[in-house]
């Protein structure tokens, strides 16, 4: 399976120096790489991986994440647009040929919903959705919530596609390209 991942110069550097990298929280800058509020939202994504059976080597805080399909158009990062790193950094996307048994591949549109503490709900009549949601006793709205977070791994239509996976290993390199944010 082919991934692309966007990281800063000095990343791929230690990753060429060290062969493997782990995300033990030292490999990104805390405040680069999540803000606190979602904590527990990529602690779920890490139970999810666990579920799966895509287990956490020794170690490890979170996992790498990579695009599988970057737009309903194109499949590697347009590296043109703003928004892969702070305007200025220099990066290098990779591309990597992962075991698709090591990755959980995810509707980004979906995650962005979980991130903003939203149920996955149909795009088409979402209003009536969410209204018969918001009908629920909270704590039935939780598990209603939880429960529609499972589509994000199902359900991708056109939306991009992302994958999470543990290891960062210089083996599988297939292509670097190096840019400056935008």
């Amino acid at each position: 399976m082919t991934l692309y991942t966007i990281m800063p110069v000095d990343t791929y550097e230690k990753l060429l120096a060290e062969k493997v990298l782990i995300n033990d929280g030292s490999v990104y800058d805390d405040d680069d790489f999540i803000l606190k509020e979602f904590v527990p939202l990529y602690d779920w994504m890490v139970e999810q991986m666990d579920l799966r059976g895509i287990r956490r080597p020794d170690g490890a805080a979170y996992p790498f994440w990579g695009w599988y399909r970057y737009s309903s158009l194109m499949v590697k990062p347009d590296l043109r647009q703003s928004g892969h790193a702070p305007r200025g950094t220099s990066c290098v996307c990779v591309e990597l040929e992962l075991p698709e048994s090591s990755v959980l591949l995810s509707n980004f549109d979906s995650w962005c919903c979980i991130l903003s503490g939203y149920p996955v709900l149909p795009e088409e009549d979402w209003d009536r959705y969410y209204d018969e949601f918001k009908k629920l006793p909270l704590e039935k709205q939780h598990e209603a919530k939880l429960q529609t977070w499972q589509k994000i791994f199902t359900e991708f239509g056109d939306s991009p596609i992302q994958g999470v996976y543990w290891k960062l290993e210089l083996a599988n390199v297939r292509n670097v390209r190096f840019f400056k944010a935008k």
